[in-house]
């Protein structure tokens, strides 16, 4: 089975934020390994899609963090890069 691609990550995070959080969100970028931050237990041979949940709020604020499997297309983990400062 090949790997899952950047696009098609893309898409299912795009589905998948966009059925439990506001429409409202800007993905900022998406990488093959974790930016910065510090998750516990952080998933491997993920795509990390960073995003805005909430781009109306300005101020201090931690980045929101989707994980997608490259090799199932399941979401590891969803909810705060722990980057903040």
């Amino acid at each position: 089975m090949p790997e899952l691609t950047k696009e098609e990550a893309l898409t299912i995070a795009q589905k998948h934020i966009s059925s439990h959080l506001n429409s409202n969100i800007k993905i900022t970028y998406i990488e093959n390994t974790l930016r910065h931050g510090r998750l516990y237990a952080t998933p491997k041979d993920c795509w990390y899609i960073y995003f805005d949940s909430n781009p109306d709020i300005i101020g201090l604020k931690s980045s929101d963090l989707i994980c997608i499997s490259k090799k199932t297309g399941e979401i590891k983990y969803m909810g705060s890069a722990s980057d903040e400062g």
